[in-house]
Formats: structure tokens, C-alpha cells, sequence
């Protein structure tokens, strides 16, 4: 633009332009891509280095700042793999307490079916038991009834007996003839028999 940015100092002796009673000519719109920079961390009003060590300063902090960010990207590294490492360790954790809990719940069933059928095995042994003992009674019932059917057979038959050989001895003594032929006819298929 045209004129000075402010005016001459009212004293004309001092050399920093006056705190008040600017007055800033209007020459346009802002221009928004002037910008002013501080460069190299420096402060403000520090005496600017010489354009060689600029280049080092710059080098020096842009390795520097690479040295920041590569140990802040193996800080996070490590961070993740260390969480990693403990979600590792959780999830086995609870895997290993699911097959705890799988095979004990197993060996829970296992017992409970070996209680059951050691049950039902004593249940048919009780059955069992008490079949034989219906069976040994009724076979003891059986019994008595065959002997008190037998007994007075039994008894019977010696006198049956006696009351045939007593006939047959009447017969023999009436006829002897026929009753020896027979009785010789006897002996003699028995003779057969035996040889």
C-alpha cells in the first residue's frame, strides 16, 4: 500500500514506533496465507542462528523427533503386545476352567448313570432272590403235598404186597406145576437179559 504503517513518533527521537494512536491504512481484504512462523523452538526475540546451523537445528530436531515417535510407536507396541498377551492369558484361563467345568460335569453323569445301574443290578438281585424264594417254597409245598399224597401209598403198598405174594402163594399150592414152569421161564429170559 501506500504510506507508513503508523505514524512518525511524536518526539521524533525515540525509535520504536508510539504504544497508542496507530492508524492502519485499509488497503483490501486479509491476505490469509501470510503467515509469520517462530522456527527451532526458539524464543522470541533470541538472536537468530546463521543459515548453517538453521539446517542443523532443524536436522537435530527432526531426528529427534523421529527418535520420539519411533520409541513412542514401540511404547505402544509393546503395550499391545502385552495386552495381547493378557487377553492370551484370560481367554486360556477361562478355556481351561470351561473344561474343568465339562469334564466334571462329565465324571458327575458317569457316577449318577454307575449309581443308577448298580441300583437296577441290586433291584434285579432283590426280584431274583425272591423268585428263588417263591420257587424253594413252592417246591418245599409241592413236596409235602407228594409225600401226604405218597404217604398213604406208602403205606398201602406193603400191604398190597403182602396181599398179592400171599395170593400168589395160595395159587402155587393149588396148582405148583404151572407156577414152577413159569417161575423157570422167568429165570431164564433174566439169564438172557443179563448176557
Amino acid at each position: 500500500g501506500g504510506g507508513g504503517v503508523g505514524p512518525p513518533p511524536p518526539s521524533r527521537t525515540s525509535i520504536v514506533p508510539p504504544y497508542t494512536d496507530w492508524s492502519v491504512p485499509h488497503n483490501g481484504p486479509i491476505d490469509v496465507t501470510f503467515t509469520v512462523t517462530h522456527r527451532c523452538g526458539r524464543e522470541f526475540g533470541e538472536e537468530a542462528p546463521a543459515d548453517g546451523q538453521w539446517q542443523r537445528t532443524d536436522r537435530a530436531t527432526r531426528e529427534e523427533e523421529r527418535r520420539e515417535e519411533e520409541r513412542l510407536r514401540a511404547e505402544r507396541a509393546r503395550r499391545e503386545e502385552e495386552k495381547r498377551q493378557q487377553e492370551d492369558s484370560v481367554r486360556k484361563q477361562i478355556e481351561d476352567m470351561r473344561r474343568e467345568r465339562e469334564d466334571f460335569q462329565r465324571r458327575m453323569e458317569e457316577m449318577q448313570k454307575r449309581a443308577e445301574e448298580r441300583s437296577q443290578h441290586a433291584e434285579e438281585l432283590r426280584q431274583k432272590m425272591k423268585d428263588m424264594e417263591k420257587l424253594t417254597k413252592m417246591g418245599q409245598e409241592r413236596e409235602a403235598e407228594q409225600r401226604r399224597r405218597a404217604a398213604p401209598e406208602e403205606e398201602e403198598r406193603p400191604l398190597k404186597r403182602r396181599t398179592l405174594a400171599e395170593e400168589e402163594r395160595r395159587r402155587r399150592e393149588d396148582d405148583p406145576r404151572p407156577w414152577r414152569e413159569e417161575d423157570r421161564r422167568r429165570s431164564e429170559e433174566e439169564d438172557r437179559r443179563r448176557s
